[in-house]
């Protein structure tokens, strides 16, 4: 059961990676931005893509409940989530790797 265990979190590790990868980056940023950002940001300003992105997200994390339920991994998807954003509107982050480095380590079982 352990082992089990260990291969789902390393998986809900994997999912975070992308996303990391991502908004932190570095340099060249503004040239590496994904070609479904301008769809991301469109989740905050228009209802019917939120409600979509919500039930998706809320199956998502039902989901992966047994392994993603501890409040360390909310953490980490939430700060992901925050410097993902802050890259998108081109907010300068000096030690952008130092984070990315940080959140993967948090997010080890």
């Amino acid at each position: 059961m352990a082992g089990l265990l260990h291969g789902q979190r390393h998986r809900s590790r994997r999912r975070l990676h992308p996303c990391l990868r991502e908004g932190l980056a570095g340099n060249g940023l503004k040239e590496q931005r994904h070609p479904k950002a301008a769809l991301s940001i469109s989740i905050l300003t228009e209802a019917q893509l939120r409600h979509a992105w919500a039930t998706w997200f809320n199956a998502q994390r039902d989901r992966h409940d047994a392994t993603d339920r501890d409040t360390r991994f909310a953490l980490v998807r939430f700060a992901t989530d925050g410097i993902w954003l802050s890259a998108l509107s081109d907010i300068d982050m000096p030690d952008r790797l130092e984070l990315r480095d940080r959140l993967l380590e948090a997010a080890k079982p």
